[in-house]
């Protein structure tokens, strides 16, 4: 993101907000019930002290940037499992479990074979599979082919994950026109190599989101002659287990009807974890932390949960709180769950999904903005309900068309539910470096834009309001 994007002035909604009429089905102004006694006394569980205990763990130095595959986000996910169940949720995972373990697609360092006019030519190993097997006879070159595999030289990278982001791009830039595979032309002790040799052990998971983004397979092969006529047999992908989990409860709903439909509240518990930062922090830090990406978003899901179920009463239809693993290595988590539910996509109302919640813009306390304002009426209903605590949430002339796609919500857009972010701060200097220590946050804002996202979130939980795509 430009430096520039961050002067940006907020823009704000208009003041009235059109909404969908339950019974009628026709636009028409709305309007929310104050809060009851009950409600007031859940929203007394969203505190300053709570948030703050909750932040402070999350962006501790211990958890080492929660990266992926890391012992710091098991720890960190394990941590807001004891939060889910003490707020009274239970677990969506296999015999009530709170996790939801993921599986991966590995590419198996066996079975794949290149032949050329001398025979089997021994490659150095399977750097990412297909869906399906691969199987080509015929010539290859250097330029792209539409139907044939490609050559392509070993890039000259600086380390193991700047390599292989180096290739699956340029395995990609070659699916688009029309390749079937990429065969890199590299040596046996290359970095690229030595990450393939370890993609199905556990020091090499954290580079499988890394791999699976590419389109087609990518083949390492020795660096030899011209290119000519060969005979390639690829495998295709394993399903293998994976220690990452996303962590999931529910506040089952009260109602034998709409019981059966939820609101979805999520946050993604994963960073980037320790790297030496270039652009900012000192060099002795290394950790990045992100307290404000994303655990003030996962300290807001923790919140609403025990604020939800604080209710005397539980609301009518289900609520449902998850962190995801692996949204910085490409929403991996949230895609897990798309493609293996735990809950009827189609029975999900919406989903309101957390991030940033902590430094926010200048002269903008107590606000929140949407991503894709323009794609359904959630944010206008959310204001709503949000305006009974004095949070605003508004749409952000720049940043809510920008970002629609760039957090978790993105993939339950893909799969058809009405998916949204609600930020409540800003693409700061600290952004993805050491710097985003949680003493940084403005933690009385980020307390009160919780407690309007749960004043928000209680209309749609109750089935008085169900949002709509525009």
């Amino acid at each position: 993101m430009k430096p520039a994007l961050l002067l940006l002035p907020l823009s704000f909604a208009p003041a009235s907000f059109l909404g969908q009429d339950a019974q009628a089905g026709q636009v028409a102004q709305l309007k929310v019930a104050e809060l009851t006694a009950a409600e007031l006394t859940a929203l007394k569980e969203i505190t300053l002290a709570r948030v703050r205990k909750t932040i402070r763990f999350l962006a501790a130095d211990e958890l080492k940037g929660r990266d992926t595959s890391s012992p710091g986000l098991h720890k960190a996910s394990e941590y807001v499992a004891q939060r889910f169940k003490a707020a009274g949720l239970e677990g969506l995972g296999p015999d009530g479990s709170f996790f939801l373990a993921a599986t991966v697609k590995v590419p198996p360092q066996l079975g794949f074979q290149l032949k050329g006019s001398e025979g089997e030519i021994k490659c150095h190993g399977l750097l990412a599979a297909g869906a399906k097997p691969l199987r080509y006879a015929g010539k290859i070159s250097s330029e792209v082919v539409k139907g044939q595999p490609l050559f392509f030289p070993n890039p000259d990278s600086r380390n193991e994950r700047s390599a292989i982001m180096t290739t699956v791009r340029r395995a990609s830039r070659a699916a688009r026109k029309g390749a079937t595979a990429l065969l890199v032309q590299t040596e046996q002790v290359s970095r690229l190599a030595l990450a393939a040799k370890k993609l199905d052990t556990e020091e090499g998971r954290g580079l499988i989101g890394l791999v699976s983004r590419s389109r087609i397979p990518i083949l390492l092969v020795p660096g030899w002659g011209q290119p000519g006529t060969f005979i390639v047999d690829i495998p295709q992908a394993v399903e293998a287990p994976d220690d990452n989990r996303n962590v999931c409860g529910v506040l089952p709903g009260s109602d034998a009807k709409l019981s059966k439909e939820a609101v979805l509240i999520t946050a993604h518990l994963d960073h980037i974890g320790t790297r030496t930062s270039r652009r900012g922090g000192s060099e002795k830090d290394t950790i990045n932390n992100g307290a404000d990406d994303d655990a003030s978003g996962c300290t807001g899901v923790m919140s609403l949960a025990d604020a939800f179920g604080a209710l005397k009463t539980r609301p009518k239809r289900s609520v449902i709180f998850m962190t995801f693993w692996g949204e910085e290595r490409g929403l991996l988590g949230s895609k897990h769950f798309c493609a293996h539910p735990a809950w009827p996509l189609e029975k999900i109302v919406a989903n309101v999904n957390l991030e940033m919640l902590g430094r926010p813009e200048e002269g903008a306390q107590h606000k929140a903005w949407m991503t894709g304002w323009t794609k359904s009426d959630l944010g206008e209903l959310m204001a709503l309900g949000a305006a009974r605590v004095g949070v605003e949430v508004f749409r952000h002339r720049r940043f809510s068309p920008m970002l629609y796609g760039s957090s978790d919500n993105a993939s339950f857009v893909r799969a058809g539910v009405i998916a949204h972010s609600f930020s409540a701060g800003s693409l700061h200097e600290d952004y993805h470096k050491p710097g985003d220590e949680w003493e940084k946050l403005d933690l009385p804002h980020m307390t009160k834009v919780i407690q309007g996202m749960f004043t928000g979130c209680l209309p749609f939980a109750h089935g008085k309001l169900t949002p709509r795509k525009k």
